[in-house]
């Protein structure tokens, strides 16, 4: 991942990032299931229990089927996607940030943080806000 940084500080040609996303998807749907019970079940939480999604923006296909896959409605993924693009490590901070400020995310709420990276990293965290 170049993308400029101390590497490349004034190198307009690497500012970007490329990864295997296909790949990525693979191991996420291979290992979420596991990963995301276990998590739920250690909270003592089922899937149905999650007001908001708050996930890393890989790609707008990547809500539709990570929503899919888990059987949560598309509409509980707070996508911030469609505006702002591939944010990288901000984009679940950001997405989070922006819920607030609308009113959206409120104190009670149960949130599912989702995050997947390039390498490959998958981590599951479950907050009541």
């Amino acid at each position: 991942v170049p993308g400029g940084g101390s590497m490349f500080p004034h190198d307009g040609s690497k500012v970007y990032f490329e990864g295997r996303t296909a790949e990525m998807r693979k191991v996420f749907f291979e290992n979420k299931g596991m990963l995301i019970n276990n998590t739920l079940e250690d909270a003592n939480w089922c899937i149905n229990d999650i007001d908001f999604v708050f996930m890393h923006h890989v790609s707008a296909q990547t809500f539709k089927d990570v929503a899919t896959d888990l059987n949560i409605h598309k509409e509980k993924f707070y996508n911030v996607f469609e505006y702002y693009g591939n944010m990288a490590a901000a984009s679940i901070p950001f997405a989070i940030s922006d819920a607030c400020e609308k009113g959206i995310l409120k104190k009670g709420h149960k949130i599912m943080l989702l995050g997947l990276a390039s390498g490959i990293s998958i981590s599951v965290q479950l907050l009541i806000w």
